[in-house]
């Protein structure tokens, strides 16, 4: 044995610690397990020749903390169009920054490709409807509340101010009208009652008089 060679019947070994490899034919090695595996061209089985943790060494210290880099490129959305297609027509080229939706989507010209790329929905999906709103006047005060709620909640304005004179008398005549409105519905179902009762008078009055009538026959 030599260096770690050794020859023996006419065949030259390499001594490892696994045992004595034949020099002179091809060897395949490969990282797997935690080791350095080793086989000969040809062969399905890997051996293993050496532990990753018998030469992996201690961690090193923390590298220096590097400069600062710059800051990135903005973005500016100079308008829409309904396809990519439109938008490549409109504008085969751009400026790094230059962006514009197509169908909800953030189209940015990329320097790097020389295209339009996406990047993504910038709308959200669509929200529930809200609840409607009930509005009043209360006291020379405009109010608002969500229906179905209690709650009253003042707008800043004031219909006692003189600039809101002409919209203060619009109110009163539209309120006057509706009291108007009122008590007439109610004036004519008094007189709907009234005749209701006069014609209830009327076939009493009748019937006693078909009556009287038969018994004097």
């Amino acid at each position: 044995m030599v260096h770690g060679l050794l020859f023996q019947a006419g065949t030259l070994y390499v001594r490892t610690p696994l045992g004595d490899v034949p020099v002179g034919r091809d060897i395949e090695m490969q990282v797997a397990s935690g080791y350095i595996q080793w086989r000969h061209a040809g062969e399905l089985t890997w051996q293993n020749l050496l532990a990753l943790s018998t030469i992996t060494g201690p961690a090193g210290e923390p590298g220096l903390q590097g400069p600062p880099g710059q800051d990135g490129t903005g973005v500016t959305i100079l308008g829409s169009f309904n396809t990519l297609a439109e938008l490549q027509a409109a504008h085969p080229t751009g400026n790094v920054g230059d962006a514009y939706l197509v169908g909800g989507t953030l189209f940015v010209w990329s320097a790097t490709d020389s295209e339009w790329v996406g990047v993504g929905d910038i709308r959200g999906p669509q929200g529930e409807p809200g609840p409607g709103v009930d509005m009043r006047v209360e006291s020379n005060i405009l109010q608002w509340r969500r229906q179905g709620q209690d709650t009253w909640y003042s707008l800043p304005l004031d219909f006692s101010d003189p600039r809101f004179d002409g919209l203060s008398s619009s109110l009163s005549t539209l309120q006057g009208m509706h009291t108007s409105l009122a008590t007439t519905v109610s004036n004519l179902a008094t007189a709907v009652a009234n005749q209701g009762n006069a014609l209830t008078t009327l076939e009493n009055d009748f019937d006693t008089h078909v009556a009287t009538n038969v018994l004097v026959v």
